[in-house]
């Protein structure tokens, strides 16, 4: 799907398929400063969330790749991860990682992105 700004996304139902496509796309990823990942807060049937996935860009180097995570209990979240990522040696989620529950604000911090090109 393209948007007017010449916004492309790529959806995946689970983390796990959306981890294979940036695989796919790796190399591309890596010499771009336009990539950027959404995605939930939490995948039920994977019982993973947004610190697997900072996990997988870290061992894959490509922990430059800005995340924002769209969720409905935003609080919830950000407590659940400040008590799991010591257990995961991920000390700099709070940086790498955009949380909101706003789709206005998602729809925001993705176009700024686009339009600025930094990383985090």
């Amino acid at each position: 799907m393209t948007s007017g700004n010449d916004i492309k996304f790529d959806f995946y139902e689970t983390l796990s398929s959306a981890e294979e496509h940036v695989l796919r796309l790796k190399h591309k990823i890596k010499s771009s400063s336009n990539f950027q990942i959404i995605c939930r807060g939490y995948y039920r049937d994977e019982n993973k969330n947004p610190l697997d996935l900072l996990k997988f860009l870290n061992a894959n180097e490509l922990s430059h790749v800005p995340v924002v995570v769209f969720t409905k209990d935003k609080n919830g979240l950000i407590s659940h991860l400040e008590k799991q990522a010591p257990s995961m040696d991920i000390r700099d989620w709070d940086h790498r990682l955009f949380i909101t529950s706003s789709s206005q604000e998602l729809i925001t911090k993705v176009k700024e992105k686009k339009h600025h090109k930094y990383g985090h």
